[in-house]
């Protein structure tokens, strides 16, 4: 009788066991995502601040401006053009359509390995 309570105690402290690391590896995901989440909607600010700094000087009344106004109004169009942002390795831009690719390929490949396991 004690050596099978010993067994069941064991086999106890060791699903425990898993639980912690399952915890564990879950507040490990959630702080990846957080910050993926952070970062990745700081970019999308920035690319639309930036944007926004063309649509409101291609909005302004750029003809009541004096020459030298009208000159700097067309650099800043020029510059504004292209919008600035955050990128990963200076290859990826940091924006929510990256944020979502990255979690649709991530779920993707979780399903892919569970039916593999099975």
């Amino acid at each position: 009788m004690v050596p099978l309570s010993i067994a069941t105690y064991a086999s106890i402290i060791y699903v425990l066991d898993q639980l912690q690391e399952a915890i564990k590896l879950i507040f490990i995901l959630i702080g990846i995502l957080l910050t993926l989440t952070i970062i990745s909607y700081s970019g999308q600010r920035i690319m639309d601040e930036s944007q926004d700094i063309f649509y409101r000087a291609y909005a302004a009344e750029w003809y009541n401006f004096s020459p030298r106004l009208k000159s700097l109004m067309i650099i800043t169009l020029y510059r504004s053009n292209v919008p600035c942002g955050l990128k990963a390795g200076n290859m990826i831009p940091l924006s929510i359509a990256t944020y979502a690719s990255v979690i649709k390929m991530a779920m993707s490949y979780f399903t892919a390995f569970l039916s593999l396991q099975e």
